[in-house]
């Protein structure tokens, strides 16, 4: 099946195309920011080298579990135009 541009991908395929890419290269810091996304995908935990995540500007209400197995996972840079009412940093 051939890959939809990126302009016509949902959320969620943008997310994971992210993802993706980040696993292939050991990325440590993703930006998931201005996606329009509701929910994390789990398969973040697959991101072992991670240090960094941003999530700002989505329409997130709550993370994931699964975000607690990337043990390096040091910095989540989130925003108050998502739906949680703490801060717009936090240390992990």
């Amino acid at each position: 099946m051939a890959r939809r541009r990126s302009s016509e991908q949902s959320p969620e395929q943008k997310a994971l195309d992210r993802i993706e890419k980040a696993a292939r290269s050991g990325a440590t810091e993703l930006d998931l920011r201005d996606l329009g996304l509701t929910t994390l995908p789990d398969s973040l935990a697959q991101l072992q080298n991670l240090r960094s995540l941003d999530v700002r500007s989505n329409q997130l209400a709550a993370l994931p579990d699964s975000l607690g197995e990337i043990r390096n996972l040091k910095t989540l840079v989130k925003c108050p135009t998502n739906n949680w009412t703490n801060g717009s940093i936090c240390r992990i």
